[in-house]
């Protein structure tokens, strides 16, 4: 009896379904194509046995999926009906809509965002000693080239004698196969491959400027086409014929989808990773050779990106299920029922969506691609000239921390020695063990979160940005509080599971019924094996709830995410950094590539932050307000006003100014905006220009639209301005000159570093201003006239000195 007679027989006996034997019979004709190739003796048998395995595995990972997203889909359901807000209980059911994807202290339940923090730090505390050596320098190279290369070798299977690099390639497989895991549990279908290495990060802008057959024949020589005709049941003429797929989807930037449909394969958001494991390379160097030619970043970079895009997609399978479009049309549908019976607006549809393509990057996909990395490249110029000093701004996070710390029953004073303690830098891979926040070793650009969110720069001026504000501190300032709120946090917990919950904090029970912890699930949690970090100290680790044998799969992952997601958002209010909404405006107003993306980027720049503490501080004030207690919103006006006072002077003082007159009522109220994170608007309350010399309409629309502007007007005294007559005074054209340069100087890159701010404004720009009139000396008097006047300061470094001795 043939394959197609058996295979009819059993649909007619009920023993498989039409489904299961389509696949069956698909799988049979490819394997026979393939085995009748190589001249395979009992090329009929051999393709009938893996069809049948293959067609069976696919039956059971239907079944699982229909299962996952049955159970996902009542869970939405439930989380969207039984919402109510923090303060008087009402039912919202948009608010419930943006709590599945980013619960940000709204619900008790984590949202995707908090899911994906928390299998990002999961993966992270594995590779905590790889990390650690290898993290990015300040200008985002690797610290140890050899070492990384080596790795790479020895996840692809070769010996290179270095322990170190074997140990990091042991823990990057352990890694990945987790990775891969937890994946598949979520409904996907990633097949096991022990000798696997590592994925592709391709650079779909330099594949777009490729003659595709040059590039077919370059990677097909790299390939190991046996493995693959293994794998994909596939002959090496159809093997090199996909290649026209797999170029026109990264060179089209993911516009065009690989058909797998024609490759012999079921395309589902399930297994959407199988896009980047589908080129099998022969060995570490042909990896290699590959990446340097036509891959988007380093090794270690490759390994990061997948983390975080595994990481990515597990969080949403979990929540949406193994199609999250459509769990997010789920979503969708529930919040409009809802509003209808409420006589709400039922207009959610677009910022749900929004948002899940901000999840997605689906928000940062060009249109015009050299537009949009022109306008990129234009930001992270200006974040490298204008960010320098954004450390100082900064000075404001112990308030936050303090008033979070507070809010929870915790000690702030308890965290700011943790600081003092986490200047240690030889325990800072402890703190990823931990499982701490590690988004700036994982990623150089991850210092750029607090103020914009770009995705198609080129990798010169993502270093470069990245450069200068690593450069300033930021990144070591915030990782320094952000680990020492969450150890400090661990700490509280830990310390807490010995009581029952009714014993416990009064603040914490509070926090904890918040967050969706009931008691019975505290004596749970409380009973978790903890993980000791020498001289007995131990601490309660959220991964170590998820991997405890004794709970059901799903309680253990229940009760991990929702005490991960407590820890993740209460470490966004005491260190705000950037907001999925904040991202989520950006997209909104336009797609990058277009005209008025662009424009709208750059009106959006610099603004994450003050939208985050909306987000965060205001929203809990009101929730506060609205059971009757106004004294969150108090100390949130009082002491980001004082706090922003201080870094008002502390930025006098770094750009060689003394410290403003703090009697007159224009300073606090500069104060109060920049204790909110509002910086350079805080100028228009009192003067007609910002800091960097624009205007309001300028600042509005913008540090990009701003530069254009200054870019004509360097032009205008370069080429066209001349006096009354059509021509030049004297010494004009030089006067012109210098007023040139003094506007371009504002955009050099790390000229604002607070450490360097005071010598190149007062010995360098002052000049360039003074000599840009016809008097310079009486400029200069000006300068501090002006301030004096101002401000009622004056300066510690004379503008126009070399030094202020």
């Amino acid at each position: 009896m043939s394959f197609d007679d058996c295979v009819m027989k059993a649909v007619a006996s009920g023993e498989i379904d039409e489904e299961t034997a389509g696949s069956a019979l698909e799988w049979y004709q490819r394997y026979k194509k393939k085995y009748d190739a190589t001249g395979e003796p009992d090329a009929g048998m051999r393709a009938a046995t893996e069809a049948a395995e293959k067609s069976t595995l696919e039956a059971k990972k239907r079944a699982q999926q229909k299962y996952l997203k049955f159970k996902t889909s009542k869970q939405l359901f439930e989380q969207i009906r039984d919402y109510r807000t923090p303060g008087k209980g009402r039912q919202k059911p948009h608010e419930a809509g943006y709590a599945v994807l980013d619960s940000t202290g709204l619900s008790g339940v984590p949202g995707v965002k908090q899911i994906h923090e928390e299998y990002n730090k999961r993966a992270h505390s594995m590779l905590a000693g790889f990390m650690g050596e290898q993290r990015k320098n300040i200008i985002g190279n690797s610290r140890d080239e050899v070492q990384l290369q080596n790795v790479v070798r020895e996840i692809f299977g070769e010996d290179t004698g270095d322990a170190a690099a074997k140990a990091h390639a042991k823990a990057w497989n352990e890694t990945a196969e987790w990775l891969r895991a937890e994946f598949n549990r979520g409904g996907g279908d990633i097949a096991f491959r022990k000798d696997w290495g590592l994925p592709q990060m391709h650079d779909w802008q330099a594949l777009s400027n490729a003659y595709f057959p040059t590039w077919r024949e370059f990677t097909y020589d790299l390939l190991d086409v046996a493995k693959m005709s293994e794998q994909y049941g596939m002959t090496p003429a159809e093997i090199f014929e996909s290649l026209k797929s797999v170029f026109d989807n990264i060179s089209s930037n993911g516009t065009k989808q690989i058909d797998f449909d024609a490759m012999g394969f079921k395309k589902s958001t399930a297994n959407t990773r199988m896009d980047s494991r589908f080129l099998v390379f022969k060995d570490a160097d042909s990896w290699m050779k590959y990446q340097d030619k036509f891959g988007n970043g380093d090794p270690y970079s490759v390994m990061m990106s997948h983390i975080d895009l595994m990481a990515r997609d597990i969080a949403m399978m979990k929540k949406l299920g193994p199609n999250p479009r459509s769990g997010l049309d789920l979503v969708k549908q529930t919040v409009k029922k809802y509003e209808t019976e409420l006589g709400g607006r039922n207009n959610y549809d677009e910022p749900l969506q929004d948002i899940f393509d901000v999840l997605t990057g689906e928000a940062n996909m060009p249109v015009i691609s050299k537009l949009a990395k022109t306008g990129a490249n234009v930001r992270q110029t200006l974040t490298a000239a204008q960010l320098g000093s954004a450390v100082v701004s900064a000075v404001t996070d112990p308030f936050w921390m303090s008033m979070t710390s507070s809010f929870n029953g915790m000690k702030s004073a308890k965290v700011i020695g943790r600081v003092m303690k986490s200047l240690n830098t030889a325990d800072h891979e402890q703190f990823l063990r931990l499982g701490l926040s590690a988004e700036s070793w994982a990623d150089a650009a991850a210092d750029l979160a607090r103020y914009h969110n770009e995705a198609v720069s080129s990798p010169f001026f993502q270093k470069l940005s990245s450069g200068v504000l690593r450069a300033s501190g930021l990144n070591y300032w915030t990782d320094l509080w952000r680990w020492s709120f969450e150890r400090e946090m661990l700490g509280f917990i830990t310390d807490n599971t010995k009581h029952p919950f009714n014993k416990i904090d009064t603040k914490l029970q509070k926090a904890l019924k918040r967050y969706g912890i009931s008691a019975d699930e505290w004596d749970i949690i409380r009973a978790t094996p903890q993980y000791e970090i020498g001289e007995g100290v131990k601490y309660l680790r959220t991964q170590d709830i998820a991997r405890r044998k004794d709970l059901s799969g799903q309680q253990a992952d229940d009760l991990s995410l929702k005490l991960a997601g407590f820890i993740s958002n209460e470490t966004n209010f005491a260190i705000p950094t950037g907001s999925l909404r904040g991202k989520r405006m950006l997209g909104a107003l336009g797609k990058p590539g277009t005209p008025w993306g662009e424009i709208m980027r750059s009106g959006m720049m610099y603004k994450n932050f003050p939208l985050t503490i909306i987000m965060t501080h205001l929203r809990r004030s009101f929730d506060e307000m609205a059971q009757g207690r106004a004294g969150y919103l108090t100390t949130v006006l009082v002491g980001t006003t004082v706090m922003g006072g201080l870094a008002l002077q502390l930025k006098a003082l770094k750009d060689g100014k003394n410290p403003d007159d703090t009697s007159s009522a224009d300073f606090w109220t500069r104060a109060f905006l920049q204790g909110g994170g509002l910086g350079i608007y805080g100028d228009f309350i009192i003067q007609d220009h910002n800091r960097y010399g624009g205007g309001p309409q300028e600042t509005i629309a913008g540090p990009a639209v701003g530069a254009g502007h200054d870019a004509a007007r360097i032009a205008q005294y370069l080429l066209f301005e001349t006096g009354k007559d059509g021509e030049y005074e004297d010494g004009e054209q030089a006067r012109n000159m210098f007023k040139a340069l003094e506007r371009a100087s504002n955009y050099v890159p790390g000229r604002s570093i607070w450490y360097l701010s005071a010598a190149y404004k007062r010995a360098f720009q002052d000049n360039l201003k003074a000599m840009g009139n016809k008097n310079p000396r009486r400029k200069l008097k000006r300068i501090v006239k002006d301030r004096r006047k101002r401000n009622n300061s004056d300066y510690w470094w004379q503008p126009g000195d070399a030094t202020p001795f």
